[in-house]
């Protein structure tokens, strides 16, 4: 599962795990850890641009949301 967790306060953007990268939103300031498992490790490139792409589309809903998935 690929998911996008919003970097806040009490959710830090601590990276040690090698399976996650930051990403930042594209309208404004709000960084997301982009959180991928072993299997998917070699299509990374195309799971930020899917982000990208989520984060653009729905601008609103992930200000409102902590957790949005990606498929």
């Amino acid at each position: 599962m690929i998911s996008l967790i919003k970097v806040t306060e009490d959710n830090p953007s601590n990276l040690r795990s090698s399976k996650a990268r930051l990403v930042k939103g594209p309208n404004c300031e709000q960084t997301y850890r982009l959180i991928y498992g072993d299997s998917e490790s070699h299509h990374i490139n195309a799971w930020l641009k899917k982000a990208d792409a989520v984060l653009r589309k729905s601008h609103k809903k992930a200000h409102e949301t902590a957790v949005l998935e990606l498929h």
